[in-house]
């Protein structure tokens, strides 16, 4: 995934200074996007059901999202799925296992002219978060096969900058030419209000090893108002001729679900490329 990543963001940085725009023909804020990612994510956690042990890998992440942005508002339903092995080295042992996990989010966020100006768009809204991972190790035998469900409903908050070039710019003696270009950086911070969880119950993950009979739907626990999410995104997103536009984005998150008896912990940093194809602008 990185070896895949590095020429790719090499390419767009090459397109943002050659490319030739006029910023008043494509206003890429008043528009309808089809969003598609590619992510090179970082993932932590650890499962106090199971083990206390912290698991840590690279994932590949794939992003699909319909957004919808106006200068005064912004909403994007999506769903995104990721994979990828994970490990710990404690006691000079490796230990090996999966993950894969999904989730759906929908986010809304409004304008708030009190904290805007001509160069900064602040806009607050929420959002709302479904997570599913799946998780297996072989090593852990009758615990090898657990997951959860963590739907969350966050206050969100974001604000963008106008860094767009506005007039011609020549380098390097007059030979390359950095015309003008429609350009945003944005920052967004998701802090979550309602947590709750699906979890996997010890007790008949303990009882299922005498019996050799798992019934995932018996096993589930719902916990609500319970756990800790948060997390923030940093995006560089620039417009092309065409009306279409890419970003660049690095995202952190962390969440625990909280009960420490039961408790499952993760965090993840990820580095992403995504192209957003204009559907219509308005």
């Amino acid at each position: 995934m990185k070896k895949t990543l590095a020429p790719i963001l090499l390419y767009l940085l090459f397109v943002d200074a050659m490319a030739q725009e006029n910023l008043n023909a494509y206003p890429f804020v008043q528009s309808n996007f089809l969003e598609i990612s590619v992510n090179a994510n970082h993932i932590q956690f650890r499962d106090f059901v199971s083990s206390p042990l912290y698991y840590n890998g690279i994932t590949s992440q794939f992003n699909l999202a319909l957004v919808k942005k106006r200068d005064k508002m912004e909403r994007s339903v999506g769903l995104s799925y990721s994979s990828g092995n994970v490990s710990n080295d404690d006691f000079n042992q490796i230990t090996e296992a999966e993950i894969s996990s999904f989730s759906f989010h929908y986010h809304y966020l409004k304008h708030i002219e009190g904290l805007s100006s001509n160069t900064f768009n602040t806009k607050i809204g929420g959002l709302f978060d479904v997570l599913g991972n799946y998780r297996t190790n072989e090593k852990l035998n009758n615990y090898g096969i657990s997951y959860e469900i963590i739907p969350t409903l966050f206050l969100s908050a974001r604000t963008e900058v106008d860094v767009s070039r506005k007039e011609q710019k020549n380098i390097f003696f007059d030979r390359i030419r950095l015309l003008p270009r429609k350009r945003l950086i944005s920052y967004q911070l998701d802090f979550g209000l309602l947590n709750s969880n699906f979890r996997v119950d010890q007790s008949y993950l303990i009882n299922s090893s005498v019996s050799n009979d798992l019934d995932f739907i018996a096993a589930t626990r719902f916990n609500g108002f319970s756990g800790f999410r948060f997390s923030s995104l940093l995006e560089y997103t620039i417009s092309l001729k065409n009306s279409n536009a890419y970003r660049i984005s690095y995202g952190w998150s962390v969440l625990t679900t909280g009960n420490d008896r039961m408790r499952f912990e993760q965090s993840n940093h990820f580095l992403g490329i995504s192209i957003l194809f204009n559907t219509k602008n308005k």
